[in-house]
């Protein structure tokens, strides 16, 4: 799975990337003019531009493969959170699992969502999940047919997604659509960098 930082570290790889080239293609531009500029068919510049092409085409399968697994892993966790919700009340598991299974699927609906609004709207839901537990337990509880114990543990995991609400509510984090159209003009102005170096055909020093 590809972090969000390592997200960011590729858009700061390409954005550098792209202004090391642009300057590049300047600079030998520069050279060409007063004559200094060294020509060589078949340089090591397409060999370059090639490499560089395939990278961006790798760095873009890699994050539509990511997006897709996590797809998967969020469409199973909901699967698993459905029958952990039929068991807990059924008293066939420890009320852990269950809050376990819905914190576990938060998690992963977080990473999937692309803007501040469906990670906040992720958390809501995992809050009102555990908050419907706290409420039932606090009826079982006076029922006799519960623990302090686990009264306990649903109000702490409460406790926990309210926090997680604050935060993701409150976090300055880009979007990762925002950060997707930040690496689509970033590879254009590689791209076109790329074709002018091709033009020149400047051998790199």
């Amino acid at each position: 799975m590809v972090s969000f930082s390592r997200r960011r570290n590729l858009v700061m790889m390409i954005g550098l990337a792209s202004l090391g080239l642009s300057v590049g293609v300047g600079s030998l531009s520069g050279q060409g003019s007063a004559g200094k500029e060294t020509k060589k068919p078949g340089s090591v510049t397409s060999q370059a531009i090639g490499a560089s092409k395939d990278d961006l085409a790798v760095a873009a399968l890699a994050r539509a493969a990511e997006r897709k697994a996590i797809r998967k892993i969020v469409d199973a966790g909901k699967q698993r959170l459905d029958a952990q919700r039929r068991f807990y009340e059924q008293g066939r598991i420890t009320i852990d699992r269950y809050l376990d299974a819905s914190a576990q699927l938060m998690a992963w609906e977080t990473q999937l969502a692309t803007n501040r609004a469906e990670r906040v709207a992720v958390v809501e839901r995992h809050l009102e999940r555990v908050r419907n537990v706290e409420a039932r337990e606090i009826i079982e509880l006076d029922a006799g047919r519960s623990t302090p114990a686990d009264l306990s543990e649903a109000k702490l995991a409460t406790d926990k997604a309210e926090l997680d609400l604050i935060r993701v509510s409150t976090l300055d984090v880009p979007d990762v659509r925002e950060l997707e159209k930040r690496i689509q003009v970033l590879e254009q102005k590689l791209e076109k960098a790329l074709k002018a170096l091709e033009t020149k055909d400047v051998i790199f020093r």
